[in-house]
């Protein structure tokens, strides 16, 4: 067995070449251009999300309003349900938020 300096020195003495610098740089460009794509990407998904998400919560509680309301309106003389009742839909609602707020940051 060679000694790790034995190697060393060897590996010296060598002279390497790069043999094709066009495939070299334009292998180098196209991982640049990747990681410049990737960035870009999860920056319109970011933002789509910030856009898109007040939406399709809108579209989701506008059917649910309808069920909410006639379950609510057998309680008509209780006023504490309507207070709970808004109380769970805007901690759901922020909770979403947060969910998304946190989700954006893995995307950042």
């Amino acid at each position: 067995m060679r000694s790790i300096e034995d190697i060393i020195a060897q590996e010296k003495d060598v002279q390497y070449q790069q043999r094709n610098k066009e495939l070299f740089s334009y292998y180098t460009l196209t991982l640049i251009a990747q990681d410049q794509a990737a960035k870009r990407l999860r920056q319109r998904l970011k933002w789509a999300l910030w856009f898109l998400l007040p939406a399709l919560v809108g579209l989701l509680m506008s059917p649910a309003t309808g069920w909410i309301m006639t379950w609510v309106g057998t309680f008509s003389g209780v006023n504490v349900v309507r207070v709970i009742l808004m109380a769970a839909a805007s901690y759901t609602v922020a909770g979403l938020c947060v969910f998304g707020l946190k989700r954006a940051r893995l995307f950042s």
